[in-house]
């Protein structure tokens, strides 16, 4: 059996206020460890081992559940990939859960990202911002995470423009 690893680092992010629509990233990190095995031959539910640390340790979501496995098997579906048949995820967030500092959106940006570079999915970094607001909406969100950069909305009717994915990403295959 094949087994494949990436690592992803994703910023968690802030915003100005209400009025100014700006959303940067900020030096609070989450990092994914992402290991699977073989694509499978039938749709059976792929198996899922999730191990949390830092500030999400406390956080109890089934792997079905989780924004990262939703994401990463939501890259696979936009890609048309089989799932893999095993998938590990080991992360750890300094992204505080709950305050507004894009611990979520992290973790879906993250999940999306390590499926991408893991798989060799191919998908582009409007294609991940796709499959990413599918599950969090706030495309500003979305776009300062997977770009690394500040996201600026100049007009309520305008999406933002996603610059080059930015985030570490780091592949190594496993004998």
């Amino acid at each position: 059996m094949t087994a494949l690893r990436a690592t992803v680092r994703v910023p968690g992010i802030a915003r100005a206020d209400a009025e100014h629509p700006v959303v940067t990233p900020i030096d609070l990190w989450l990092t994914l460890s992402a290991i699977c095995g073989d694509a499978l031959d039938r749709r059976e539910e792929p198996s899922v081992v999730i191990e949390r640390a830092g500030t999400l340790e406390r956080l109890d979501v089934e792997p079905g559940e989780d924004r990262l496995a939703r994401a990463f098997f939501g890259a696979c579906a936009a890609a048309g990939r089989r799932l893999p048949t095993a998938l590990h995820l080991r992360v750890t967030s300094q992204i505080p859960v709950s305050v507004g500092l894009g611990a979520s959106t992290a973790a879906i940006v993250a999940g999306a990202v390590a499926a991408n570079a893991l798989l060799g999915l191919g998908l582009d970094d409007a294609a991940l911002a796709r499959v990413c607001t599918t599950i969090d909406d706030d495309a500003m969100a979305v776009g300062a995470a997977l770009s690394g950069s500040y996201v600026v909305q100049l007009r309520t009717e305008c999406e933002p423009s996603i610059p080059l994915a930015r985030t570490d990403i780091e592949n190594e295959r496993l004998s």
